[in-house]
């Protein structure tokens, strides 16, 4: 599995559909402060998989997502700041996304706090 990619922080220059391209893989997003988690304090506040992570993270900035909780972080004074690690294979990306996902459990005592509604579904 690669490395996370170095860290863009969102701002009005940062255009992620130039910078990331139609890349596919897996994005994680954080913010300047610490989260209150159970185990442990973090910054992770969503982490997510897609075929073309340009365009998902536009979607995101733009608040053409459904994801209350995200878009608040995103609309909010908070610094929010955008990382990838890309793959080859669609296969590959849902089980980047679920490693990523059990890792935070693991360390943090539960899931990104943003990805909450969404992996209740998906359980």
């Amino acid at each position: 599995m690669g490395n996370w990619t170095k860290k863009r922080l969102k701002n009005p220059d940062f255009d992620p559909k130039s910078h990331y391209g139609v890349s596919n893989g897996i994005y994680k997003i954080t913010v300047g402060k610490n989260i209150a988690y159970p185990k442990k304090s973090g910054k992770t506040i969503y982490i997510g998989k897609s075929g073309n992570l340009g365009k998902r993270l536009d979607d995101h900035i733009n608040h053409r997502t459904n994801k209350p909780g995200l878009q608040a972080y995103l609309r909010s004074n908070t610094r929010v700041y955008f990382s990838i690690k890309r793959v080859r294979k669609h296969q590959r990306r849902q089980a980047m996304e679920t490693d990523e996902l059990k890792k935070h459990q693991k360390i943090y005592g539960m899931i990104p706090i943003c990805n909450m509604r969404a992996e209740k579904k998906r359980r």
